[in-house]
């Protein structure tokens, strides 16, 4: 790379200019060209209103370029001129102008509250361009700052709006959107989106790569590496980097290289990672550019020099990473450099206080994501209640309109009729109207305490999921304590204590999050916990996967909380004791885990086939702490505990009369 950089140097000083004045003379070039033009086509322009869409149209189409500032000259010339006032749909056109210098000058509150005024406008055209594009800068806003919840709701509002592939906007909202399902947990959905983009895109007539094509490949190869697919990411990252490279796109050469440090440390080569992250990084700087994407490379050099004990270097590219993120008001990746800071302080042996003050900030970074999309689903769920509350109201209103209208219809014909028959049909229809209004006023009645208690259940939702979150994060903050404090300590046997009982609370931790995050707030999945479960006791212990193999047969069942925590520790403490005790020497093995459902039998097994258990442990005065807190979980669960030592070990703990109505298969 720095012989690359010298004959760079060496060719612009042959040529009389250094390459950063390079640079910026063709960016002058092209803005003063982009000026004139934009200037010819609005003298060519009539009214005020098509110079305003005008300019908002050139604005959507550059904004993530060097011309985006030249517009935005272009728009503070032509204000100065017109009046912005003169009707309703010049005024909201220069709003969403006024969104684009609100992002430009980072004040995204403004911004928001702009876009919302103009959505709440354009929202009664759902088809028009201007609601969709409030709607897209919505999305794509709550996307970057990190509030998923808030831009799926945007985003997904867009591509519905939207036609097929052929419309400009389509494919970089799906590609927007799988991403986001990435984010929320969901990347098989995300996955499976972008795959039919790809899909759709090749079966187009005359098909041929082209930039928007490399970058379904570059969204693809992020959802992949989340789902740990990191190998399939890397291949997928290197043809796109081939494809840029063909094209000569020199940012998007740059987002490849930065993607591929990223997936090459996930899977600990920190000689290529190091590579690419140096490359991407000092290319950016060259091009003098400051994208949002620019945090992704620093972080990735933050992470590298850390995993190489370089904590200086680590913590300031961790620094060099807030700083982007800052300007562009990406909370999470605040929270990720904040996070990075700690731990590097934490190994220099910065003062504590700051430490703390810093863990502060980043628990206040980490809890504003949540809070900001609970607080949107509330008002989402108010609206929803208060539109529905006045659609019955005019559904009633209705109603009695049509029974007025019916009663002068017939009124005319009861004149025709003798006094007497008058008289009786006016009695029967006076009871009719007064049975049908009881009945209707019952309904209404009715209805609205259905309402309430639909209100109340949602709200109270609300709040079990709310308290589970809060559990999970206090537990993870126990966690992260005992994680910091086992920095301090070199005595083994009290850092083992520390890691069992933080592997505990992680055990509790899972089961919180489980919770939160699913709509049954009483019961937990078997499989998915377990899986989880086992797969953090595998990273916790530091094992390869490949010398102690897995196999695990667990029923797809849900088990009612009471039940699944006692059992999650006692799982937690039984794998604990195989990765610690079975193996020697790194020998390989075989672990066993199953959690099988036999009528009103529920049945636990952890088996391996390392040395055995030493008999001794049986022994009723073993006083150990994990022995004597299964022994007791045994108890409260009334479940038997059985040992087995022929080959190996093999401990079954079954739970006998376990109601059927606390384990129900999942279907």
């Amino acid at each position: 790379m720095l012989k690359i950089r010298i004959i760079l140097i060496t060719i612009c000083l042959v040529f009389g200019v250094s390459p950063v004045s390079a640079q910026g003379k063709r960016s002058n070039a092209q803005n003063e060209s982009l000026k004139a033009s934009l200037q010819s086509s609005l003298d060519d322009l009539q009214s005020t209103e098509e110079k305003s869409l005008f300019i908002n149209k050139k604005l959507l189409n550059n904004f993530y370029s060097l011309r985006r500032k030249t517009v935005l000259e272009i728009a503070n010339k032509l204000e100065k001129e017109i009046d912005r006032n003169e009707s309703s749909a010049i005024e909201h056109i220069w709003k969403l102008i006024d969104a684009f210098r609100y992002e430009n000058e980072n004040k995204f509150d403004r911004k928001i509250n702009t876009l919302y005024e103009c959505y709440e406008y354009y929202k009664t055209t759902p088809k028009s361009p201007h609601f969709l594009q409030c709607n897209y800068q919505l999305g794509e806003l709550f996307f970057r700052t990190g509030k998923y919840e808030s831009a799926q709701r945007h985003l997904r509002e867009v591509a519905e709006s939207l036609p097929g592939i052929e419309h400009p906007r389509k494919s970089i909202v799906t590609r927007k959107l799988a991403r986001n399902y990435s984010n929320l947990g969901q990347p098989e959905i995300g996955l499976d989106l972008i795959s039919n983009l790809i899909l759709q895109y090749e079966k187009r007539p005359n098909f041929k790569w082209d930039i928007k094509h490399l970058r379904h490949h570059m969204v693809k190869a992020l959802i992949l590496n989340k789902m740990d697919r990191t190998k399939e990411a890397i291949e997928l990252t290197e043809i796109s980097l081939l494809k840029a490279e063909e094209f000569g796109n020199k940012v998007l050469i740059n987002n490849c290289k930065s993607g591929l440090a990223r997936y090459y440390l996930k899977e600990k080569e920190l000689a290529k990672a190091k590579k690419f992250a140096i490359e991407a990084y000092e290319h950016y700087e060259i091009l003098k550019l400051n994208y949002p994407s620019m945090t992704e490379s620093r972080m990735t050099l933050g992470q590298i020099y850390f995993e190489e004990g370089n904590y200086l270097e680590s913590k300031k590219y961790f620094k060099k990473a807030l700083d982007i993120a800052k300007i562009h008001h990406r909370l999470l990746a605040e929270s990720n450099a904040l996070n990075g800071i700690i731990n590097c302080n934490l190994k220099l042996g910065i003062d504590t206080d700051e430490i703390y003050e810093q863990l502060e900030t980043y628990k206040i970074l980490r809890d504003s994501l949540f809070n900001t999309d609970m607080a949107n689903a509330a008002q989402d769920l108010e609206v929803k209640y208060e539109t529905e509350k006045k659609e019955n109201y005019i559904e009633s209103l209705n109603d009695q309109r049509v029974l007025t209208e019916k009663s002068l219809r017939e009124a005319k014909w009861y004149n025709l009729l003798l006094g007497l028959l008058m008289l009786l049909l006016s009695i029967a229809a006076l009871a009719l109207y007064r049975l049908y209004r009881k009945r209707v006023k019952s309904q209404n009645l009715l209805s609205e305490k259905n309402k309430l208690i639909e209100k109340s259940l949602s709200e109270k939702k609300l709040l079990l999921q709310e308290i589970h979150h809060r559990v999970k994060n206090n537990l993870q903050t126990v966690s992260s304590l005992l994680s910091l404090q086992s920095n301090f300590i070199e005595d083994k046997k009290v850092l083992d204590a520390l890691k069992d009982g933080q592997n505990r609370v992680q055990s509790m931790a899972l089961i919180h999050q489980n919770l939160y995050q699913e709509d049954d707030l009483k019961n937990i999945m078997a499989k998915s916990y377990y899986e989880k479960l086992i797969s953090r006791l595998y990273r916790s212990y530091d094992v390869d996967r490949n010398k102690i193999q897995l196999s695990s047969d667990i029923d797809d069942i849900t088990i009612d909380i009471e039940t699944i925590i006692p059992l999650g520790l006692i799982t937690n403490e039984l794998i604990s004791n195989v990765f610690k005790y079975a193996f020697v020497d790194g020998e390989k093995g075989n672990l066993f885990v199953a959690l099988k459902k036999y009528e009103e039998k529920l049945v636990l097994t952890v088996e391996d086939n390392g040395k055995g258990l030493d008999p001794s442990v049986l022994n009723q005065n073993n006083n150990s702490f994990g022995y004597q807190m299964i022994k007791a979980f045994c108890q409260k669960l009334e479940a038997k505990l059985n040992v087995g030592t022929d080959s190996g070990t093999e401990i079954t703990i079954t739970i006998e009369n376990y109601p059927k109505n606390e384990i129900n298969s999942h279907r």
